[in-house]
């Protein structure tokens, strides 16, 4: 994508800065709509109507908040923050409208600069019936596996394997679909309803909204809306790690939608790094784990010299029957754990460096705890 200063030029040499004067059309965003619309005066015969150009509300990353803030979050009242499973596959937009509907990307085209369209790589959402002309949706388009191997074409993720049939040609696309599975359009936000401009609602507001489109089109088995939380965000970001999720989205109930920014309504709480440490202790368990192993207290050398050993966090072991294999019966880790070398991912490090939202990803029996020296620094 072109910067400010390359778009700048580019109206300059069209002879278009009196029109960006007239308009006030001097962000980034402001001059790509200018360019946008000479393109399209210049080539308007050879094209289908305009989509409106809809920029997206990006958001935050929850490691850049500091500790306190974050746990505010975390911890806030019910009704003030909800969470969903972050979803990893390619953002779009799909525009509802009289007979048919339309697909674009979050990406702008560094020739004609509108935002790509998608539409003819996706038939069976073009084709949904509707009653809500005027609407627009936010959200993820996903394929249905991880893996696409047919010879031109090998991935190894939902992500891989979406980006490879969005950005192929129509035809391909709908070739991979037919043969893959088609690919599922997750509507997470909504912009307009009816027609009717819907992005300074609350976000409460327009899931509610949003909600009233997926039951439009519930019929659909593509079209779907991703579950939400309000409350246990800590604990449902550690079970979606655990499975080999990415994270969990936050978003704030009160905030509009602020397309083309980053925005302090939605952070994204993803896992972002791995240590190998060794077990050192445990926590006793309490309520349902009453009588067994809680937590299992892991650490690292601090350096080669002095092996002197630094605790860094406390993980979850597992389920109720491996904790019941590795509790002896007054409720203590058998002994045979202790010196176990175990990968933790986490979120980021507290000054202390202690690791926040560890979790227990998998035991390393190809190592021993002298491999676990100087990760932290």
């Amino acid at each position: 994508m072109k910067n400010k200063s390359e778009l700048l030029h580019e109206v300059e040499s069209l002879d278009l800065v009196a029109e960006a004067l007239r308009t006030s059309a001097f962000t980034k965003e402001g001059l790509m709509d200018l360019l946008a619309a000479y393109h399209r005066e210049e080539n308007k015969d050879n094209l289908p109507p305009l989509l409106t150009q809809l920029p997206v509300m990006l958001a935050r990353k929850a490691k850049d908040l500091d500790s306190s803030k974050l746990d505010n979050i975390l911890n806030s009242p019910k009704g003030e923050w909800v969470a969903e499973v972050k979803l990893d596959g390619v953002r779009a937009k799909l525009h509802l409208g009289d007979g048919s509907n339309r697909i674009d990307s979050r990406h702008r085209s560094d020739v004609t600069y509108e935002y790509v369209e998608k539409t003819n790589c996706l038939p069976h959402l073009k084709n949904m019936r509707h009653y809500m002309p005027g609407t627009v949706l936010d959200g993820e388009l996903l394929m249905p596996v991880n893996k696409i191997t047919d010879g031109k074409t090998i991935t190894d993720s939902v992500l891989t394997s979406t980006t490879a049939t969005v950005n192929s040609l129509p035809g391909r696309a709908i070739e991979l679909q037919e043969r893959f599975g088609y690919c599922n359009f997750y509507a997470f936000d909504i912009l307009f309803y009816c027609g009717r401009d819907v992005r300074q609602l609350p976000y409460s507001e327009r899931y509610k909204l949003l909600c009233s489109a997926h039951i439009s089109l519930v019929s659909y088995p593509h079209f779907r809306l991703p579950m939400q939380w309000s409350e246990s965000f800590t604990k449902l970001y550690c079970h979606i790690i655990k499975r080999g999720g990415e994270g969990i989205m936050l978003k704030r109930l009160d905030w509009p939608y602020e397309g083309s920014k980053r925005s302090k309504g939605m952070y994204k709480l993803k896992k972002e790094e791995e240590i190998d440490c060794f077990i050192t202790g445990f926590v006793p368990g309490e309520g349902e784990f009453s009588g067994l192993v809680g937590s299992l207290l892991v650490s690292v050398f601090e350096d080669d010299r002095s092996l002197q050993k630094q605790e860094i966090a406390a993980v979850q072991p597992g389920d109720l029957g491996f904790r019941n294999k590795i509790s002896l019966a007054d409720g203590s880790l058998c002994e045979d754990m202790y010196g176990k070398v175990v990968e933790v991912s986490y979120l980021c490090k507290t000054k202390n460096d202690r690791l926040r939202h560890a979790v227990l990803e998998r035991f390393r029996p190809d190592k021993n705890m002298y491999d676990c020296k100087e990760q932290l620094r």
